[in-house]
């Protein structure tokens, strides 16, 4: 029989304190770029509650995780770009460059460096569709290609 979680009263190998240390599993909801906002706001609310020092007694057991880091969790899940970036660490175990010597993702960049910010944020919309449907297929590499570009279309608006 597994211990319950303090923090989040899941059984221990797969609570948030468990070695997957992704946003995702501190929070314990879906790997997934479709999560909503209301799902993640819940999880977080949740997960505060029991860790929070303002809400806790000294003969309460320490927690599991820090506040901080469900904090640092919250906010990386809430924006799209950290969101798509977890979810590749994960998915995949490795590390986004923090540039790319990729020629094609190179030469992409410089183009939209001559694009109207208006249709910037067109082709952030088109770029966060299709890492939705890449995520959903499993297409890791072209995940990572398109969420390169992606970083590129948000850094430039």
């Amino acid at each position: 029989m597994s211990v319950p979680c303090h923090a989040c009263q899941r059984p221990e190998p797969h609570c948030c304190g468990a070695q997957d240390a992704s946003p995702f599993a501190i929070l314990g909801v879906d790997p997934t770029l479709r999560l909503r906002a209301e799902d993640l706001e819940e999880a977080f609310h949740r997960l505060i509650r029991h860790v929070h020092p303002d809400r806790r007694t000294q003969k309460d057991p320490p927690p599991a995780i820090r506040p901080e880091t469900l904090n640092q969790a919250y906010h990386d899940l809430l924006a799209p770009y950290p969101r798509a970036l977890a979810l590749y660490e994960r998915a995949t175990g490795q590390t986004l460059p923090p540039v790319t010597n990729d020629p094609e993702v190179l030469a992409w960049a410089l183009d939209l460096e001559d694009t109207h910010p208006e249709d910037r944020r067109k082709i952030q919309k088109d770029l966060w569709d299709t890492l939705v449907i890449l995520e959903e297929t499993q297409n890791w590499d072209g995940f990572l290609k398109t969420l390169l570009q992606y970083r590129y279309a948000q850094e430039k608006s």
